[in-house]
């Protein structure tokens, strides 16, 4: 899903941890653009979370903790 979604295998990223640490950030914004539930393929949420102010806000509000 990670290379569909995000080219990953097109990665070029060499210096030190770089290509772990850009991993791990994909997975973060799969997961959230998964929990999130907007219908519609990953690949259009991605490039929709850099064009949308207000659905990228959305994504990250779920980091947010819970006030309750």
């Amino acid at each position: 899903m990670l290379n569909v979604a995000f080219a990953e295998d097109a990665n070029v990223t060499v210096a030190d941890h770089g290509a772990e640490n850009l991993a791990v950030l994909r997975r973060w914004a799969l997961n959230l653009m998964r929990q999130e539930g907007s219908v519609g393929a990953i690949n259009k949420n991605r490039k929709r979370a850099g064009w949308d102010d207000l659905y990228r806000d959305r994504l990250l509000q779920q980091l947010r903790p819970d006030p309750t």
